[in-house]
């Protein structure tokens, strides 16, 4: 019985070391999460991150998850004219973005040991002047998924 206690106590001890750890890593590569920003860079490393962008000329953004997750919405947001691309990268972990379903979204993402799903409306039947957003991407064991979803009660 001694034993199993001894391999529980030490199982506490290293998940609050990774925890430790995971929030260094945040802090030190750094990340721009300010919603009415423009543009945006978020990193969820070993846990999850959700993230909602209320950007009134949103030009881009930036999301990286490894051995975690982000769920993005920004349905809230505005385009800029020139539309905006978001760059995601996710290693062992997932990405969802919710977009607005009037946008014309452009996916190239580069996947490897993983899964995508890209449910947005099909360009040739939106108006042609819809916003565009352009959404790159690499996965390396995980997912992604991109979808369009309207605001509630819009």
């Amino acid at each position: 019985m001694g034993r199993w206690f001894r391999r529980f106590v030490w199982l506490i001890v290293l998940g609050g070391a990774v925890r430790a750890l995971s929030g260094t890593v945040v802090r030190l590569l750094g990340e721009r999460v300010t919603p009415e920003a423009d543009d945006f860079d978020l990193l969820a490393v070993m846990g999850g991150r959700v993230f909602t962008s209320r950007a009134v000329g949103l030009r881009g953004g930036r999301v990286r998850v490894v051995a975690g997750g982000a769920d993005v919405d920004l349905r809230p947001a505005t385009l800029s004219p020139e539309g905006a691309t978001v760059e995601l990268t996710v290693v062992a972990g997932g990405i969802r973005l919710v977009v607005d379903p009037a946008w014309k979204v452009e996916t190239d993402v580069d996947l490897r040991w993983g899964q995508t799903q890209i449910d947005v409306a099909d360009p040739e039947e939106l108006p042609e002047d819809a916003p565009t957003l352009r959404v790159h991407g690499a996965v390396r064991g995980g997912g992604v998924v991109v979808t369009a979803v309207p605001v509630r009660g819009g």
